[in-house]
Parts: C-alpha cells; sequence; structure tokens
C-alpha cells in the first residue's frame, strides 16, 4: 500500500512499481485511511510517506509497532530528508528501510523487492515452525496410541502369568498335602493297610488330584508363553528405540521390521494377519532407529485402520491380510507393506504424503501417519517412499532406503 497525501506523489511510486511481477498495489491519502484499510487485509508491504498532514509517517509506523497484529508489517518510508541522525530515528521507530526522493524507479522497485523477498522468506520460516509443531504433535499422538497398545499387550500376558501363578501356588499346597498324607500312611501300613488306603483315596478325591495332574503342567505353559511374549515386547522396544543413540548407525531391517509388528500388535491383532516375505542376507542400512521406527508404525498402523472398517462388515469379522516384504534393489533396500483394503481413489492418492491431508475424520485413526512417515524417511532417513493404490483391491506403500552410508547424510545434522 502506498501512503502519501500528494495524488502525484503516490502517482510516482505507483508508476514504479507497476512493471514489478506479481505486485498489486493500492493506496491511501493519510495515516488514519492507511489504518482503516490495513484491517481489510492481509498486506505485503507498506510504502509511506514521513511527512504528511495529520497521521504522519512516522507516527503511522510507531502505531504499527505497538499492533500486536500489524507489528511485523514491513514499512519503507519515503522522506525528504537525508541525515545521519535522521535515518538513525527512522530506523529506531522501526522502520525496515527508507528511501530520499526524488529516486529512481529502479532503485525503487528493488528496495520493494527485497523487502517482499525477506517477508516471504519470514513466513516460509514461520509456516515451517508450525508444520513441525503440528507434525511434533501428530508424533506424539501417534506414541500415545502406542504406548497405550503396548501396556495392553503387556499387561494381557501378565495378568494370566498371575493368575497361574496363583493357581499353581494353590494346586501345589493341595499336592503337598497329599503327599504328606502319603508319607503318614506309609508309615502305619503294615497295621492298618485297608483304612490307610481308604483314607488316602478321600484325600486324592479332596484335592481333585486328576485336575491338578492334567492342568498344572498347562498353567506352568501359558505362564511360560506369557513371559516369553513379554520379553519379545520389551526387547522389540529396546531395538526399535535404542535410547541414546543420536548418531545414525546400521540396521537390520528385517528384525527391525518384526520388531515394529511386535511392538504394533494391539493396533492389528484384531483386524487382520500379518504376514511377511523378508528377503534374506539383506545388508544393513543406515538409519536413526527411532525415526526409522516411527515412520514404519505409522505405515503399519494405517495399513490396519485401512482394513479395519471392511472387517466389521464381514459376517464373522473375517480377518483381513497385511503383507510385508523387503527386497534388494541396487543400493537400496525397498520394504512393501500391502493391506487388501478398500483402496484408494487417484485424487486421494495422489495426496496422501501431502501434510495434514487426512481421509479419516478427528478421532478415528492417525489420519496423518503416512505425511509424518514421509517426513521421516526423505529428510532424516535419505530414503523415497510411494503410494501404489486400487479401489477395491488395496494400497501398498512401499519405501526405499538407501544403503551407503553418506546416501542421507546431508539430511541427518
Amino acid at each position: 500500500m502506498v501512503v502519501d497525501n500528494s495524488l502525484l506523489a503516490r502517482a510516482v511510486v505507483i508508476c514504479a512499481l507497476k512493471n514489478m511481477r506479481c505486485v498489486e498495489v493500492a493506496e491511501a491519502c493519510d495515516g488514519r485511511e492507511a489504518l482503516d484499510r490495513l484491517s481489510e487485509g492481509d498486506w505485503s508491504l507498506l510504502v509511506c510517506a514521513y511527512e504528511m498532514p495529520g497521521l504522519g509517517g512516522l507516527g503511522l509506523l510507531r502505531l504499527l509497532r505497538e499492533t500486536k497484529s500489524r507489528n511485523d508489517l514491513p514499512v519503507l518510508i519515503l522522506t525528504g530528508r537525508g541525515s545521519d541522525e535522521y535515518k538513525a530515528k527512522l530506523l529506531e521507530a522501526g522502520a525496515n528501510d527508507y528511501i530520499a526522493r526524488p529516486f529512481e524507479p529502479e532503485e525503487l522497485r528493488q528496495r520493494v523487492r527485497l523487502q517482499l523477498e525477506v517477508l516471504d522468506l519470514q513466513r516460509q520460516v514461520v509456516a515451517r515452525r508450525e508444520r513441525e509443531n503440528q507434525l511434533q504433535g501428530q508424533k506424539l499422538e501417534t506414541l500415545g496410541q502406542l504406548a497405550a497398545g503396548i501396556a495392553h499387550e503387556i499387561n494381557t500376558p501378565l495378568q494370566f502369568v498371575g493368575d497361574n501363578t496363583e493357581f499353581v501356588r494353590s494346586g501345589l499346597e493341595d499336592v503337598l498335602r497329599l503327599l504328606a498324607s502319603y508319607r503318614d500312611r506309609l508309615r502305619v501300613y503294615e497295621s492298618s493297610q485297608s483304612a490307610s488306603l481308604r483314607e488316602l483315596g478321600e484325600i486324592e478325591d479332596e484335592s481333585d488330584l486328576s485336575y491338578l495332574v492334567r492342568e498344572l503342567p498347562v498353567a506352568v505353559a501359558q505362564s511360560m508363553d506369557g513371559l516369553l511374549r513379554v520379553s519379545d515386547i520389551v526387547g522389540a522396544m529396546k531395538l526399535l528405540a535404542h535410547p541414546g543413540s543420536k548418531d545414525p548407525f546400521p540396521i537390520d531391517i528385517n528384525e527391525f521390521l518384526k520388531s515394529t509388528v511386535t511392538v504394533a500388535r494391539n493396533e492389528w491383532k484384531h483386524v487382520a494377519e500379518v504376514h511377511f516375505d523378508l528377503e534374506g542376507g539383506l545388508p544393513t542400512v543406515i538409519a536413526h532407529p527411532g525415526d526409522l521406527s516411527q515412520a514404519l508404525l505409522n505405515i503399519l498402523v494405517n495399513a490396519a485402520h485401512a482394513v479395519a472398517d471392511l472387517v466389521a462388515q464381514r459376517p464373522g469379522g473375517e480377518k483381513s491380510n497385511i503383507q510385508i516384504s523387503t527386497k534388494r534393489r541396487g543400493s537400496s533396500i525397498e520394504i512393501r507393506v500391502s493391506d487388501d483394503g478398500p483402496g484408494m481413489p487417484e485424487e486421494v492418492r495422489r495426496r496422501i504424503l501431502e501434510p495434514f491431508f487426512a481421509t479419516r475424520e478427528m478421532g478415528h485413526g492417525l489420519g496423518h501417519g503416512l505425511a509424518i512417515a514421509r517426513v521421516t524417511i526423505e529428510d532424516r532417513c535419505g530414503g523415497a517412499i510411494e503410494v501404489e493404490s486400487e479401489e477395491g483391491v488395496g494400497t501398498t506403500i512401499v519405501v526405499s532406503l538407501p544403503l551407503e552410508p553418506d546416501a542421507g547424510e546431508r539430511h541427518w545434522h
């Protein structure tokens, strides 16, 4: 916006700026009109005369810097004064730049262009920070959901370990009592054989020995299985998180994928069976384990959510399938995560990796998981991610990770 009480002066400035591409120019005849017009839209730059009747350029500048919603608006002052003291006064008041009259049109255009470029960079920085903050918030949401699932997965085996341990304790009390009775009766076996045997039979019936003999081994086996499941979950969490590691290091991608599936079990176990087709003998990839696990978890959870609605609609709730495969392709390892869900329309497939684009309503799944995975795979792991999908058939997420240590190094620091 050009602000000047002189119609001729405004015309000179507007004429000089007309040759600039993608610049629309409005005008105001004084500071008060400029304030009114500023409230009407989103302005990128104010070119303002210093001397004007009423609210002059310096007064307008000070008001803008005191107004929270407008204190970052770039202001270029047009002035006929050129002393160093005067220039310092303008800059101290918050002017971004100034130009002395008379001026060359090209000089004005260059100064305006510079201010617009600086503003554009500032807006990009703000947008990037907002994007990172939102993505971080979505990561925390993902981790919160997974943490709840992991807690459930650990709690379930621990529960039946506890129940079975109590059963074993109670059963052993009965068995030990029966054995003690056997020992007592053996001492008097010669003198009262028939009576002792009857008493032993009664104690066996009270102890329900046949039931204990049948069920105690089962309880012990279940408890051992539960403990192994807890051990697997904890081991998977340690592999994926690898606490304390700030630098990328070699990762066995096949074991990493198995651990990912273990940690996310609560997300898929009710709706799908997970199948592996992992190429043996693959070389390691160099990556941050925490970042890579975040991306793979999001992809796996996204696949589980994709098939969940279909499973709910099937008679008997027949589960879907999620297929995970790995294969070396040149200097990269390709990971494919496929589901037999509903697939996506082409317009959705093209946008599904965009930040903040979601196909699910708030509160119904992660929605933004693939966008987070894309940022992680591309920016943190130096890899690539693509989406293949066909409506009515399913969706495949294809991740390529480089084998060379320096392939994604520029992204890691």
